[in-house]
Parts: structure tokens; sequence; C-alpha cells
């Protein structure tokens, strides 16, 4: 995952080296195909930019484009963009969700438009919530990854002894009326104090993540109740989403 700390890494590289950021988005059509636009474009920017490289850099420039081209061939679209880092000694690469603008460099580690990325694309949390519990994730660059679930536990067992304790006769009716509704009642102030608990775990995330904005998916009767539990600053960086999505797997809640 992309942070500040890998990125205070990159700039440590030995140099030279050969710095490219690539759009590869598939949902462009001239990125599709036997030879894509990313690669085209390559070729006429590297023709470019050796004109710049020093004369006793020129082939380890040479040796690092042809690597990273014979990986490029063999790459299925599958991201919207990539970032390399080659040299002698050196290959890093960042498969991104999130586009990027073509950029190729020669020399120090160009790391401009990754600071701006993690600037613009702040960790999001997103709980989606119902009635058996509340599943976190954290949504960044465009990637969803599940953190943990809170189970809702209710024991109900000893509510049932002490509102039945009078069935002992056989023909005791089933408790109804006011019964019902206070047992109702008990169960609601568990999914509130329940709710309290989600809405506190929220507010660690934010603290711990800086995170820029909250997503809350589920029944209003569920979501409100958190939502109301945070403090105002966090409540005006709170979106509700009112759908039932807590059962299904992570690439379908992602989309």
């Amino acid at each position: 995952m992309l942070s500040t700390s890998l990125v205070a890494s990159l700039s440590q590289l030995p140099q030279p080296l050969l710095t490219l950021y690539l759009n590869m988005n598939p949902s462009e059509q001239t990125n599709r195909g036997p030879n894509p636009g990313y690669l085209t474009w390559l070729k006429a920017e590297a023709r470019s930019a050796a004109h710049d490289v020093p004369a006793i850099e020129q082939e380890l420039f040479q040796e690092q484009l042809n690597r990273v081209e014979h990986f490029l061939r063999g790459q299925a679209l599958g991201h919207k963009g990539l970032v390399i880092f080659a040299g002698p000694s050196t290959w890093q690469q960042l498969p991104l969700q999130v586009g990027v603008e073509n950029e190729l460099s020669w020399g120090r580690p160009q790391l401009s438009q990754l600071l701006g990325l993690i600037d613009e694309h702040k960790p999001c949390c997103v709980v989606v919530v119902d009635r058996a519990g509340a599943r976190f994730f954290r949504y960044e660059f465009g990637e969803m990854t599940e953190i943990k679930e809170n189970k809702f536990q209710i024991d109900i067992s000893q509510w049932k002894k002490k509102d039945h304790a009078h069935m002992a006769r056989p023909h005791t009716k089933m408790p109804h009326g006011p019964q019902v509704d206070a047992f109702k009642q008990r169960i609601e102030v568990q999914y509130s104090r329940l709710c309290r608990e989600v809405a506190e775990r929220i507010k660690r995330f934010w603290k711990n993540e800086s995170s820029a904005s909250i997503i809350l998916v589920g029944s209003e009767r569920l979501t409100g109740q958190i939502e109301r539990a945070l403090p105002p600053d966090l409540q005006q960086n709170t979106m509700l989403v009112k759908q039932d999505l807590a059962r299904i797997d992570l690439a379908d809640l992602q989309q």
C-alpha cells in the first residue's frame, strides 16, 4: 500500500535509475490490443529523454529501458496506473488502482506524483453493518481491504427465564402485550450499546489513520444510531448508504 514511509524509502534508491509512470487504464481504447498506447508513448518519450542522458550513462539507460519494455510486454491489463523504478541493482514496481500521468525520467527518483496521490487519496473508513455485526474496511487508492468484523453478541437467555418464570403450569399462555414490548425494548437497548461501540472504533480509526471520510452502509435504523454517536466533526464527514450489503463478498462490495 502506498504510504509516506514507502515514498521516503524510494527517495533513498541508488542513482542513476529510470523512473516511469504509466497510464495503463484498461477502460481506454488506446490501451488495448497488441500495441497499447502506453508502449507507443514510452518508445517516443524514451527517444526524446535519451538526448539528456550523459554519454557515460547511455548504455545503462538503454539497458533499463529494454528491461522495462520486456516486462511491460508480458503484462495483462488489470490496474489503472503503474510506477516503476529501475536501476542496475533496483527494481521496484507499484501497481495502482488510480490514474497517473505518463512520465519518464533518468537520474534521481521522481516522487512528486506519488506524493500528490497520497495527499489527494486519504484513507476512507467503510463500515458495513447489519443485525449480525459491523464489518470494517479501509478504502484507499481504489482498493478496499477488510480490517475486522465486530460481531454483535446479545445473550437473551436470562431474559427468557425471567419473563417465562411464571409458566410452570402446563396451560399457561405465552407472554404477550406489555411483556413482549419490554423484551423488544431490551433488545433495542443492547443494539444501541453495540452501535455506540462501533462509533468508538470509528473514532479510533479516524485518529490513527487521519481518515478523510466515513461511509456507513446498512439500514438507517443502525447507521443512524452510529452516526449520532460520533462527534460533530466526524458527522460532517460521514455519508450514509441505505443498502443491505453486509454479507456480500469483498469484490462486489468494492464495486
